[in-house]
């Protein structure tokens, strides 16, 4: 049932986006799958993701279909911003980068002027190089990385999710949290 319930709503996005083939056999042309239908494609199967609608509706309250500039400032400074990172080099976000962002992000033109963001400006940032989980410095490549694997230096993590000793330590997923953004790319997950 679960299949066939995604397979429907693939469909239906693709038919949103004017993509959906004559059969199943079909294959898209490739004029046809332009950027822009792409993007409806994408939109449309992410519609309904509550738990972006959870958060979104939890910031702005209950009055609107929107969040204001100073919800978005505080929503990026509270949830958004590493509390440990340095304030010189990584400074508090402001209601002027934060109208930037709107702007980049907010595809209604009459909300991006008032500084106001929609479910679907929110989720455009959630998804962009703006919100990227990992510090954007750290991504270049930039030594020689031909070598075989064991070859290098791998900051890891054993036991990551205990938070002190490795017996009698207490289990805590901000640990995970805390690694990645310590620069540990390779942690340990102990599934049940």
């Amino acid at each position: 049932a679960v299949v066939s319930t995604q397979s429907t709503g693939v469909i239906e996005a693709l038919k949103v986006a004017g993509l959906k083939p004559a059969d199943k056999k079909d294959h898209l042309p490739k004029d046809k799958f332009t950027f822009d239908a792409f993007y409806k494609f994408y939109k449309e199967m992410l519609a309904g993701r509550p738990e972006l609608e959870k958060v979104f509706n939890d910031i702005k309250g209950t009055k609107r279909n929107y969040l204001t500039l100073e919800q978005t400032v505080e929503f990026l400074n509270k949830y958004q911003r590493d509390p440990r990172l340095n304030e010189i080099l990584f400074p508090h976000h402001n209601k002027d980068g934060t109208k930037k962002l709107i702007q980049l992000y907010e595809h209604d033109k009459s909300k991006q002027k008032v500084g106001q963001l929609t479910l679907e400006g929110f989720t455009n940032y959630l998804m962009s190089p703006d919100n990227l989980p990992t510090n954007i410095y750290n991504l270049p490549v930039y030594q020689n990385m031909d070598q075989p694997l064991s070859h290098y230096f791998i900051n890891s993590s054993h036991n990551t999710y205990l938070t002190g000793h490795q017996f009698s330590g207490r289990s805590s997923v901000e640990i995970y949290r805390q690694c990645l953004l310590s620069s540990c790319r390779c942690i340990e997950l102990d599934c049940n």
